[in-house]
């Protein structure tokens, strides 16, 4: 996942909250002393990875918050197979690869029903 998609995502629909830091911040792809080193660098920014999932899916929920945000279409077609959500539009329109803009679309991401494990803290 390109990190600068929920950035994108953030800008555009002026989401409260804090970024996580991005997994590129663990320094996996710099040079280290030992193979060890840099092993375990790429195993925690790999496992970081997943927050930024998590991140994007909040991100893409409070975007649908909206009703003119989901999808992007005419209100009588709204809930129809086929129709693009806005979110997906704004990336699109931002560069993102189509392919790449559609992993999150047929993933975990953008399935907000209860078979989906999701936890999470809201501070207030």
């Amino acid at each position: 996942m390109q990190c600068d998609a929920p950035d994108t995502i953030w800008m555009h629909y002026k989401v409260y909250g804090t970024t996580p830091p991005k997994p590129s911040l663990f320094g996996f792809d710099r040079a280290h002393k030992t193979h060890g080193i840099a092993r375990r660098l790429v195993a925690v920014a790999r496992d970081w990875f997943v927050i930024w999932m998590g991140f994007l899916s909040y991100l893409i929920a409070q975007s649908r918050a909206n009703p003119f945000n989901w999808p992007d279409c005419k209100q009588k077609d709204w809930g129809q197979k086929g129709a693009l959500p806005k979110w997906y539009v704004v990336l699109r329109e931002e560069g993102f690869q189509e392919d790449w803009a559609s992993g999150p679309l047929t993933s975990d991401v953008c399935d907000f029903s209860r078979r989906t494990p999701r936890a999470g803290i809201v501070v207030d």
